[in-house]
């Protein structure tokens, strides 16, 4: 099952990866991407910017921006971080989610 976090602040999907890790979740199993499009990213360059955004949902084997795959018309903004875990894990990863401060999570 997919699973998909939508965080604030960029402090939040640090520490939702670092606890995902110490569970055996390893950074290549996430897709972390900013909600705007791919013409809306910050410069590498500016204070505060995400490094490391995956624009399209290479993971997935899909080819389009991966934030378009989602009903976000209630959310402003934030990061989204997506992952596939098995059933029997879902209700851990979402705890660890809320832990880490998403303020939505999206199942599907």
């Amino acid at each position: 099952m997919r699973l998909t976090a939508v965080l604030s602040r960029q402090e939040q999907v640090g520490a939702l990866i670092d606890n995902l890790k110490n569970i055996g979740y390893d950074r290549r199993d996430l897709i972390i991407t900013d909600m705007n499009n791919e013409g809306d990213y910050r410069e590498p360059n500016d204070r505060g910017s995400i490094v490391d955004l995956q624009t399209e949902r290479e993971g997935f084997g899909e080819k389009e921006p991966y934030n378009e795959t989602f009903d976000l018309k209630d959310i402003n903004g934030g990061i989204l971080v997506s992952l596939e875990t098995s059933t029997k894990e879902v209700s851990k990863v979402m705890e660890i989610m809320e832990q880490s401060g998403a303020t939505k999570i999206i199942r599907g």
